[in-house]
């Protein structure tokens, strides 16, 4: 009997790859591509009713998805199988960040602040709707020498930012950066805080003008297309490091989420994508799949996304550039219709590599505008030269090789 138990058991919290692929197969990407999904549950006549049943299938849908959010970060979750619900979600009922975001169905809002716990229940982040703005005028303000450093601010779970803002320079002596490096790391966070702050409806057009006053003098672009170039050992890791150190310190302020589909990591090869601890573009983006299996990549949340860095894009196809561009205007489109008007959906993009390096093999360079038109969308271009930091200390070595 209890072998029976057992197997009945299993049969409830097991996923059947059969039932997920019949109810799953409603969801085409016509229906994402037009961002209209039916939702079963949205009938009037509903609203009036007060009995169990509606009560039971919204605590239903909200554990499901809590779920499927633990089986996201354990990275369980494989082709876009999320569980085995039997209806169309509303957006209420989704958990874009259970841990950060205060819109979520789990976390409570309040009027004045919003505090989001975790397991410690120490863990508090008060939220002010002007905090943007303070963030903003704050970035350039001199680091005394009595401050906390860069590396406590990290570390520690409930830093005081009211007493110590965070500040660009306190994270460039960090990293140690040298003036080029600094020039990159400048125009990538400026222009990261600037789609930040477009996005916020909390505060006036004339803080909004201020507050882009301030990103214009570090080098921001409403729509960032950059090319971070330079020999290899001229830094250009560490700017990447040091910019989203910046930008998770940044979304930790103002209280938004910030995970791999905020500041998302690519590049052109595995071993490369491995060494800044990302993924290949050709799996994020899905440039290897057909463009109506696109939606079906459940390993971004494209909704979330601020900025994409591209590493080695030397090593691209001029074919896979051209792709790029086209599944980011539809992948974006899903939250923005204006997305399909704009280069890459709008989304900010930094292209990194080594031009000087040898060619890949049989196909054209993915800098040749008479082939590739996109390339001259490029609005912010930075040459690491100063250094050379893998023979910072041997010199003398470092020129041989330079020679």
């Amino acid at each position: 009997m209890q072998n029976i138990q057992d197997v009945e058991n299993s049969k409830k919290n097991g996923v059947i790859p059969d039932i997920i692929e019949q109810h799953t197969a409603a969801f085409t990407s016509s229906a994402f591509e037009s961002n209209k999904i039916e939702d079963d549950e949205s009938d009037d006549s509903h609203h009036g009713e007060q009995n169990d049943d509606c009560n039971n299938n919204e605590f239903d849908f909200i554990l499901e998805e809590y779920e499927n959010h633990q089986d996201l970060l354990k990275g369980t979750v494989e082709n876009s199988s999320c569980g085995t619900l039997m209806y169309t979600m509303n957006d209420s009922h989704i958990i874009s960040d259970p841990i950060l975001l205060p819109n979520s169905v789990i976390i409570k809002r309040y009027d004045d602040e919003v505090c989001c716990s975790v397991a410690n229940q120490d863990l508090c982040f008060p939220i002010k709707q002007n905090d943007i703005i303070k963030v903003v005028l704050d970035l350039n303000r001199v680091v005394s020498e009595n401050e906390p450093s860069w590396n406590d601010l990290i570390e520690s779970q409930n830093f005081n930012f009211q007493e110590f803002p965070i500040s660009m320079k306190s994270c460039v002596n960090h990293f140690n950066l040298d003036a080029k490096q600094e020039a990159a790391f400048n125009i990538i966070c400026s222009s990261f805080m600037l789609a930040h702050l477009d996005e916020s409806k909390s505060i006036t057009e004339d803080q909004k003008v201020i507050a882009k006053e301030v990103l214009n003098k570090f080098g921001c672009s409403e729509q960032l297309v950059m090319n971070l170039t330079g020999a290899g050992g001229c830094g250009k890791s560490f700017v990447l490091n040091a910019s989203r150190s910046m930008c998770e310190q940044f979304c930790k302020v103002i209280g938004q989420p910030f995970n791999s589909s905020v500041f998302i990591i690519t590049a052109t090869t595995n071993s490369a994508a491995a060494q800044i601890d990302g993924d290949t573009i050709h799996t994020i983006a899905g440039l290897r799949r057909k463009f109506s299996m696109i939606f079906k990549n459940g390993q971004i949340d494209w909704k979330l996304a601020k900025i994409l860095f591209i590493d080695e894009i030397s090593l691209f196809s001029i074919a896979d550039f051209k792709k790029l561009d086209r599944y980011l205007r539809h992948l974006m489109a899903q939250f923005n219709s204006d997305a399909l008007k704009l280069p890459f959906g709008g989304l900010q993009i930094v292209f990194c590599g080594d031009f000087c390096q040898l060619n890949p093999i049989g196909v054209q360079l993915v800098y040749n505008r008479d082939l590739n038109a996109l390339w001259s969308l490029i609005n912010r271009v930075v040459i690491l030269n100063m250094n050379n930091h893998r023979f910072i200390n041997d010199p003398q070595w470092g020129f041989c090789w330079k020679g």
